[in-house]
Protein backbone atom coordinates (compact mmCIF):
# COMPACT_ATOMS: atom_id res chain seq x y z
CA UNK A 1 0.00 0.00 0.00
CA UNK A 2 3.22 2.63 1.18
CA UNK A 3 4.97 1.74 -1.99
CA UNK A 4 1.77 2.23 -4.24
CA UNK A 5 1.17 5.61 -2.37
CA UNK A 6 4.54 6.23 -3.22
CA UNK A 7 4.60 6.01 -7.08
CA UNK A 8 1.11 7.83 -7.77
CA UNK A 9 3.09 10.86 -5.72
CA UNK A 10 6.06 10.57 -7.82
CA UNK A 11 4.01 9.99 -11.00
CA UNK A 12 2.29 12.82 -10.31
CA UNK A 13 5.31 15.10 -9.34
CA UNK A 14 6.66 13.69 -12.38
CA UNK A 15 3.65 15.21 -14.46
CA UNK A 16 3.41 18.64 -12.74
CA UNK A 17 7.14 19.65 -12.66
CA UNK A 18 8.31 18.13 -16.19
CA UNK A 19 6.75 20.83 -18.20
CA UNK A 20 8.45 23.28 -15.66
CA UNK A 21 12.04 21.83 -16.26
CA UNK A 22 11.36 21.76 -19.86
CA UNK A 23 10.86 25.55 -20.28
CA UNK A 24 13.32 26.24 -17.82
CA UNK A 25 16.30 24.46 -19.16
CA UNK A 26 15.09 24.59 -22.60
CA UNK A 27 16.20 28.38 -22.73
CA UNK A 28 18.04 30.81 -20.18
CA UNK A 29 15.07 32.04 -18.70
CA UNK A 30 15.67 34.02 -14.94
CA UNK A 31 12.56 33.72 -12.68
CA UNK A 32 12.30 35.36 -8.85
CA UNK A 33 11.48 32.46 -6.13
CA UNK A 34 10.03 32.28 -3.08
CA UNK A 35 6.86 34.12 -3.61
CA UNK A 36 4.45 34.73 -0.93
CA UNK A 37 1.23 36.39 -0.64
CA UNK A 38 -0.94 37.56 2.22
CA UNK A 39 -4.48 39.16 2.51
CA UNK A 40 -5.04 42.13 5.00
CA UNK A 41 -8.94 43.81 5.20
CA UNK A 42 -8.33 46.42 2.07
CA UNK A 43 -4.93 44.95 0.93
CA UNK A 44 -2.70 42.00 -0.58
CA UNK A 45 0.74 41.90 0.31
CA UNK A 46 3.09 40.07 -2.03
CA UNK A 47 6.85 39.16 -1.64
CA UNK A 48 9.21 37.22 -3.12
CA UNK A 49 13.12 37.00 -3.71
CA UNK A 50 15.25 38.73 -6.90
CA UNK A 51 17.51 36.27 -9.07
CA UNK A 52 21.15 37.74 -9.02
CA UNK A 53 20.60 36.37 -12.99
CA UNK A 54 19.28 39.38 -14.70
CA UNK A 55 19.81 43.50 -13.53
CA UNK A 56 16.27 44.25 -14.63
CA UNK A 57 13.09 45.62 -12.94
CA UNK A 58 10.41 43.29 -11.21
CA UNK A 59 6.61 43.16 -13.60
CA UNK A 60 3.85 41.98 -11.35
CA UNK A 61 0.43 40.94 -12.80
CA UNK A 62 -2.86 39.94 -11.13
CA UNK A 63 -5.40 37.62 -11.95
CA UNK A 64 -8.66 35.99 -10.84
CA UNK A 65 -7.59 32.58 -11.85
CA UNK A 66 -4.08 31.27 -11.57
CA UNK A 67 -1.97 33.07 -13.80
CA UNK A 68 -0.51 30.71 -16.72
CA UNK A 69 0.59 31.51 -20.11
CA UNK A 70 -2.75 31.08 -21.72
CA UNK A 71 -4.56 32.99 -19.73
CA UNK A 72 -1.66 35.97 -19.46
CA UNK A 73 -3.19 38.09 -21.78
CA UNK A 74 -6.39 39.08 -19.35
CA UNK A 75 -4.15 39.49 -16.26
CA UNK A 76 -3.56 43.21 -15.03
CA UNK A 77 -0.05 44.44 -14.87
CA UNK A 78 -0.19 46.41 -11.85
CA UNK A 79 3.64 47.58 -10.87
CA UNK A 80 7.20 47.88 -11.95
CA UNK A 81 9.13 47.37 -8.85
CA UNK A 82 12.99 47.75 -9.07
CA UNK A 83 15.49 44.86 -8.21
CA UNK A 84 15.97 44.97 -4.75
CA UNK A 85 12.48 45.39 -3.24
CA UNK A 86 11.14 42.70 -3.20
CA UNK A 87 7.70 43.82 -1.86
CA UNK A 88 4.40 45.25 -2.95
CA UNK A 89 1.18 46.48 -1.56
CA UNK A 90 -1.88 45.72 -4.00
CA UNK A 91 -4.82 47.60 -3.22
CA UNK A 92 -7.44 45.78 -5.89
CA UNK A 93 -11.20 46.72 -6.23
CA UNK A 94 -13.65 45.44 -3.39
CA UNK A 95 -15.71 42.72 -5.97
CA UNK A 96 -15.20 39.26 -3.15
CA UNK A 97 -13.02 37.70 -5.62
CA UNK A 98 -9.97 35.91 -5.14
CA UNK A 99 -6.77 36.86 -6.54
CA UNK A 100 -3.59 35.66 -7.85
CA UNK A 101 -0.19 36.39 -8.91
CA UNK A 102 2.38 36.28 -10.70
CA UNK A 103 5.87 37.88 -10.94
CA UNK A 104 8.14 38.16 -13.92
CA UNK A 105 12.17 39.32 -14.22
CA UNK A 106 12.64 41.72 -16.87
CA UNK A 107 16.62 41.54 -18.54
CA UNK A 108 18.65 44.71 -19.04
CA UNK A 109 17.03 45.12 -22.65
CA UNK A 110 13.55 45.73 -21.20
CA UNK A 111 12.87 41.62 -22.45
CA UNK A 112 10.12 40.11 -19.97
CA UNK A 113 10.68 36.30 -19.20
CA UNK A 114 7.80 34.78 -19.30
CA UNK A 115 8.03 31.56 -17.02
CA UNK A 116 5.21 30.33 -14.88
CA UNK A 117 6.55 28.22 -11.89
CA UNK A 118 4.11 27.60 -8.99
CA UNK A 119 5.70 28.44 -5.42
CA UNK A 120 8.22 30.09 -7.18
CA UNK A 121 6.96 33.27 -9.16
CA UNK A 122 2.95 33.02 -9.39
CA UNK A 123 0.91 32.06 -6.53
CA UNK A 124 -1.27 29.17 -6.09
CA UNK A 125 -2.59 30.39 -3.16
CA UNK A 126 -6.21 32.52 -3.56
CA UNK A 127 -5.77 36.27 -1.77
CA UNK A 128 -8.80 37.87 -1.11
CA UNK A 129 -9.41 41.26 0.66
CA UNK A 130 -12.90 41.86 3.27
CA UNK A 131 -13.03 45.35 3.24
CA UNK A 132 -13.57 48.30 0.35
CA UNK A 133 -10.09 50.16 -0.55
CA UNK A 134 -9.88 53.24 0.13
CA UNK A 135 -10.98 55.85 -2.79
CA UNK A 136 -7.64 57.18 -3.58
CA UNK A 137 -7.78 58.09 -6.88
CA UNK A 138 -7.33 61.96 -8.11
CA UNK A 139 -9.76 64.55 -8.67
CA UNK A 140 -10.70 65.67 -12.21
CA UNK A 141 -10.52 69.19 -12.64
CA UNK A 142 -12.44 70.75 -15.41
CA UNK A 143 -13.36 73.75 -17.11
CA UNK A 144 -10.89 76.18 -15.58
CA UNK A 145 -11.77 79.92 -16.56
CA UNK A 146 -9.73 83.28 -15.65
CA UNK A 147 -11.15 86.47 -16.27
CA UNK A 148 -9.99 90.29 -14.77
CA UNK A 149 -11.80 91.20 -11.88
CA UNK A 150 -11.93 95.50 -11.13
CA UNK A 151 -8.81 94.58 -8.95
CA UNK A 152 -8.09 90.90 -9.04
CA UNK A 153 -8.06 87.46 -11.41
CA UNK A 154 -11.21 85.47 -10.97
CA UNK A 155 -11.10 81.83 -11.43
CA UNK A 156 -13.95 79.26 -12.03
CA UNK A 157 -13.70 75.40 -12.17
CA UNK A 158 -15.36 72.19 -11.47
CA UNK A 159 -14.10 69.50 -9.77
CA UNK A 160 -15.05 65.65 -9.40
CA UNK A 161 -14.63 65.21 -5.80
CA UNK A 162 -15.19 67.67 -3.28
CA UNK A 163 -12.99 65.79 -0.17
CA UNK A 164 -10.02 66.50 -2.33
CA UNK A 165 -7.46 68.98 -1.83
CA UNK A 166 -6.70 71.27 -4.40
CA UNK A 167 -3.39 73.54 -5.15
CA UNK A 168 -3.52 76.41 -7.60
CA UNK A 169 -0.37 77.21 -9.46
CA UNK A 170 0.41 80.58 -11.17
CA UNK A 171 3.10 81.39 -13.18
CA UNK A 172 4.44 84.05 -16.31
CA UNK A 173 5.00 80.94 -18.25
CA UNK A 174 2.72 78.47 -19.52
CA UNK A 175 1.77 75.60 -17.45
CA UNK A 176 2.80 72.29 -19.55
CA UNK A 177 4.87 70.15 -17.44
CA UNK A 178 6.94 69.30 -14.15
CA UNK A 179 9.64 72.11 -14.33
CA UNK A 180 6.64 74.23 -14.78
CA UNK A 181 5.32 73.23 -12.09
CA UNK A 182 8.21 73.70 -9.94
CA UNK A 183 9.13 77.52 -11.30
CA UNK A 184 5.42 78.17 -10.73
CA UNK A 185 4.03 79.74 -7.38
CA UNK A 186 1.70 77.75 -5.08
CA UNK A 187 -1.08 80.83 -4.01
CA UNK A 188 -3.78 78.69 -2.91
CA UNK A 189 -4.97 75.28 -1.12
CA UNK A 190 -8.19 75.27 -1.62
CA UNK A 191 -11.08 72.00 -0.71
CA UNK A 192 -12.34 70.47 -3.40
CA UNK A 193 -15.81 71.60 -2.49
CA UNK A 194 -14.67 75.02 -4.08
CA UNK A 195 -15.16 76.29 -7.20
CA UNK A 196 -14.18 79.77 -7.76
CA UNK A 197 -11.31 81.77 -6.57
CA UNK A 198 -9.91 85.14 -6.49
CA UNK A 199 -6.14 86.29 -6.70
CA UNK A 200 -4.55 89.62 -6.71
CA UNK A 201 -1.23 89.58 -8.55
CA UNK A 202 0.99 92.36 -9.13
CA UNK A 203 -0.18 94.14 -12.36
CA UNK A 204 1.28 94.26 -15.95
CA UNK A 205 2.34 91.04 -15.96
CA UNK A 206 0.65 88.08 -18.23
CA UNK A 207 -0.27 85.06 -15.76
CA UNK A 208 -1.02 81.15 -16.71
CA UNK A 209 -3.14 79.27 -14.15
CA UNK A 210 -2.94 75.72 -13.01
CA UNK A 211 -5.49 73.42 -10.55
CA UNK A 212 -4.05 69.75 -9.40
CA UNK A 213 -5.12 67.38 -6.96
CA UNK A 214 -2.15 67.51 -4.34
CA UNK A 215 -2.07 63.91 -4.26
CA UNK A 216 -1.12 63.94 -7.62
CA UNK A 217 1.81 66.90 -6.82
CA UNK A 218 2.77 64.50 -3.97
CA UNK A 219 4.00 61.89 -5.93
CA UNK A 220 5.37 63.17 -9.13
CA UNK A 221 1.70 61.85 -11.42
CA UNK A 222 1.45 65.48 -13.14
CA UNK A 223 -1.67 65.45 -15.08
CA UNK A 224 -2.23 68.57 -17.44
CA UNK A 225 -4.88 69.58 -19.92
CA UNK A 226 -4.73 72.68 -21.69
CA UNK A 227 -8.55 74.49 -20.96
CA UNK A 228 -9.55 71.68 -18.33
CA UNK A 229 -6.90 72.62 -15.62
CA UNK A 230 -4.45 74.65 -17.13
CA UNK A 231 -5.03 78.17 -18.41
CA UNK A 232 -3.57 78.46 -22.37
CA UNK A 233 -3.89 82.46 -22.83
CA UNK A 234 -2.24 84.80 -20.16
CA UNK A 235 -4.24 87.21 -17.81
CA UNK A 236 -2.68 90.07 -17.19
CA UNK A 237 -4.34 93.56 -15.12
CA UNK A 238 -3.37 96.70 -16.07
CA UNK A 239 -1.45 99.20 -14.36
CA UNK A 240 -3.61 101.81 -13.20
CA UNK A 241 -2.78 104.90 -10.35
CA UNK A 242 -6.47 105.70 -9.35
CA UNK A 243 -6.95 102.17 -7.87
CA UNK A 244 -5.23 99.86 -5.63
CA UNK A 245 -4.03 96.30 -6.93
CA UNK A 246 -3.50 93.69 -4.78
CA UNK A 247 -5.00 92.74 -1.62
CA UNK A 248 -7.97 94.14 -0.14
CA UNK A 249 -8.29 97.72 0.95
CA UNK A 250 -6.87 97.26 4.50
CA UNK A 251 -8.28 100.36 7.22
CA UNK A 252 -6.40 104.04 6.57
CA UNK A 253 -6.62 104.69 10.09
CA UNK A 254 -5.03 103.04 13.24
CA UNK A 255 -4.69 104.05 16.97
CA UNK A 256 -2.00 106.51 17.74
CA UNK A 257 0.85 104.96 19.65
CA UNK A 258 1.89 105.90 23.34
CA UNK A 259 4.07 109.18 23.74
CA UNK A 260 7.86 108.53 24.45
CA UNK A 261 9.09 109.71 27.22
CA UNK A 262 12.20 110.75 28.11
CA UNK A 263 12.89 110.90 32.28
CA UNK A 264 16.11 112.14 32.88
CA UNK A 265 15.15 113.01 37.13
CA UNK A 266 13.75 110.57 39.56
CA UNK A 267 9.89 112.61 40.34
CA UNK A 268 10.31 112.68 43.98
CA UNK A 269 14.09 113.76 44.28
CA UNK A 270 14.52 115.41 41.45
CA UNK A 271 17.88 113.62 41.28
CA UNK A 272 19.80 112.72 38.19
CA UNK A 273 19.08 109.05 36.94
CA UNK A 274 21.31 107.27 35.50
CA UNK A 275 20.95 106.60 31.03
CA UNK A 276 18.24 103.91 30.08
CA UNK A 277 19.45 101.15 28.26
CA UNK A 278 17.16 101.93 25.24
CA UNK A 279 19.53 105.63 24.78
CA UNK A 280 22.57 103.63 25.64
CA UNK A 281 24.41 100.14 24.86
CA UNK A 282 27.14 98.95 26.57
CA UNK A 283 30.51 98.97 25.21
CA UNK A 284 32.49 95.99 24.65
CA UNK A 285 34.86 95.42 27.23
CA UNK A 286 37.65 92.81 27.84
CA UNK A 287 37.12 90.68 30.88
CA UNK A 288 40.19 90.26 32.96
CA UNK A 289 42.64 87.10 32.91
CA UNK A 290 41.43 85.32 36.04
CA UNK A 291 37.79 85.59 34.57
CA UNK A 292 38.98 84.08 31.59
CA UNK A 293 40.28 81.26 33.13
CA UNK A 294 37.36 80.81 35.01
CA UNK A 295 35.03 80.96 31.90
CA UNK A 296 37.62 78.53 30.13
CA UNK A 297 37.69 76.14 33.30
CA UNK A 298 33.95 75.99 33.00
CA UNK A 299 33.81 75.62 29.54
CA UNK A 300 36.59 72.43 29.95
CA UNK A 301 34.02 70.48 32.82
CA UNK A 302 31.01 70.63 30.12
CA UNK A 303 33.16 69.26 27.65
CA UNK A 304 31.70 64.98 27.52
CA UNK A 305 34.17 63.61 26.20
CA UNK A 306 35.26 63.20 22.10
CA UNK A 307 33.19 63.23 19.12
CA UNK A 308 31.44 60.21 18.12
CA UNK A 309 31.86 59.18 14.73
CA UNK A 310 28.79 60.24 12.39
CA UNK A 311 27.96 58.31 9.26
CA UNK A 312 25.99 58.90 6.32
CA UNK A 313 22.37 57.44 7.82
CA UNK A 314 18.99 56.45 5.35
CA UNK A 315 15.83 56.62 7.91
CA UNK A 316 14.13 53.49 8.02
CA UNK A 317 10.98 54.07 5.98
CA UNK A 318 13.00 55.32 2.92
CA UNK A 319 14.71 52.09 2.55
CA UNK A 320 12.00 49.96 1.13
CA UNK A 321 9.00 52.94 0.51
CA UNK A 322 6.02 52.06 -1.68
CA UNK A 323 6.32 52.32 -5.59
CA UNK A 324 4.90 55.76 -7.04
CA UNK A 325 5.01 57.40 -3.95
CA UNK A 326 6.23 60.77 -2.75
CA UNK A 327 8.58 58.53 -0.42
CA UNK A 328 9.79 55.98 -2.69
CA UNK A 329 10.89 59.79 -5.29
CA UNK A 330 13.00 60.85 -2.03
CA UNK A 331 14.68 57.20 -1.96
CA UNK A 332 15.26 57.55 -6.15
CA UNK A 333 17.33 60.76 -5.16
CA UNK A 334 19.43 59.10 -1.99
CA UNK A 335 19.69 56.13 -3.87
CA UNK A 336 21.53 57.96 -6.85
CA UNK A 337 23.77 60.55 -5.31
CA UNK A 338 23.44 61.10 -1.52
CA UNK A 339 24.36 57.39 -0.47
CA UNK A 340 27.12 57.35 -3.45
CA UNK A 341 28.78 60.44 -2.23
CA UNK A 342 27.92 62.76 -4.82
CA UNK A 343 26.64 65.33 -1.91
CA UNK A 344 26.62 68.50 -4.49
CA UNK A 345 23.80 66.91 -6.85
CA UNK A 346 21.91 65.58 -3.86
CA UNK A 347 21.75 68.71 -2.50
CA UNK A 348 20.60 70.18 -5.79
CA UNK A 349 18.13 67.55 -6.15
CA UNK A 350 16.62 67.86 -2.39
CA UNK A 351 16.22 70.96 -2.77
CA UNK A 352 14.47 70.88 -6.16
CA UNK A 353 12.46 67.87 -4.04
CA UNK A 354 11.50 70.06 -1.83
CA UNK A 355 9.63 73.17 -3.60
CA UNK A 356 7.05 70.83 -4.09
CA UNK A 357 4.71 71.35 -0.93
CA UNK A 358 5.33 67.95 0.65
CA UNK A 359 3.87 66.04 4.27
CA UNK A 360 5.38 67.17 7.37
CA UNK A 361 7.22 64.01 7.66
CA UNK A 362 8.67 63.97 4.33
CA UNK A 363 9.38 67.81 4.83
CA UNK A 364 11.27 66.61 8.05
CA UNK A 365 13.29 63.81 6.62
CA UNK A 366 14.79 66.46 3.91
CA UNK A 367 16.01 68.32 6.17
CA UNK A 368 17.00 65.77 8.01
CA UNK A 369 19.52 64.52 4.74
CA UNK A 370 20.60 67.81 4.17
CA UNK A 371 21.97 68.67 7.34
CA UNK A 372 23.88 65.13 6.41
CA UNK A 373 25.12 66.94 3.18
CA UNK A 374 26.22 70.48 5.17
CA UNK A 375 27.69 68.14 7.93
CA UNK A 376 30.03 66.41 5.47
CA UNK A 377 30.33 69.44 3.37
CA UNK A 378 32.01 71.54 6.10
CA UNK A 379 28.67 74.13 6.49
CA UNK A 380 28.27 73.56 10.20
CA UNK A 381 26.02 76.16 10.42
CA UNK A 382 23.62 75.19 7.80
CA UNK A 383 23.61 71.88 8.68
CA UNK A 384 22.71 72.64 12.66
CA UNK A 385 19.58 74.69 11.23
CA UNK A 386 18.32 71.62 8.99
CA UNK A 387 18.82 69.42 11.93
CA UNK A 388 16.61 71.35 14.32
CA UNK A 389 13.93 71.57 11.17
CA UNK A 390 14.26 67.59 11.46
CA UNK A 391 14.30 66.98 15.23
CA UNK A 392 10.55 66.91 15.95
CA UNK A 393 9.85 64.14 13.94
CA UNK A 394 12.89 62.25 13.99
CA UNK A 395 14.57 62.97 17.22
CA UNK A 396 16.67 60.02 18.19
CA UNK A 397 18.49 60.09 14.83
CA UNK A 398 19.19 64.03 14.86
CA UNK A 399 20.36 64.52 18.51
CA UNK A 400 23.83 62.86 18.03
CA UNK A 401 24.69 65.15 14.87
CA UNK A 402 23.43 67.73 16.65
CA UNK A 403 25.82 67.11 19.90
CA UNK A 404 28.40 67.12 17.59
CA UNK A 405 27.59 70.08 15.84
CA UNK A 406 27.02 71.99 19.03
CA UNK A 407 30.64 71.31 20.27
CA UNK A 408 31.78 72.34 16.64
CA UNK A 409 30.56 75.65 16.59
CA UNK A 410 31.72 76.52 20.10
CA UNK A 411 34.86 75.58 19.08
CA UNK A 412 34.69 77.73 15.70
CA UNK A 413 33.48 80.39 17.61
CA UNK A 414 36.47 80.28 20.20
CA UNK A 415 38.61 80.49 17.25
CA UNK A 416 37.47 83.12 15.86
CA UNK A 417 37.60 85.56 19.37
Amino acid sequence: MKRTLFYTILIFLTLILNPVFSQVNSIFTPFVSRIKVQSEKSSIKISWKDTSDVEGNCILYRHTALVSADNLSQAIKIARIPKGVEYYEDFPPYTQTNYFYAVFMEDEDSLMHEVFIPFRNITSKAAFITEKTKDDSPALITALKAWVGKDSIQLSFKCSKPTSELFIYRNTEPIEDKNDILSANLIATLSGASSSYTDYPVPGIGYYYGIIDSNLIKTGSYIFKAGENITVVPVELELTSTERVGLPVLPSSRPKPLPYLSISRAYQTGRQLSASIIDSIPEKKTISDTSAEAVNALLKNTDTGSEQELLQTVLKQDKNPAGGSEQAMLADILEADFITGNFESARVKLLEFQKIRRTNEIEASVHFYLGQIYYFTGDFKSAFTEFLFAEEYFYMESRPWIDTLFKRLRISSSDID
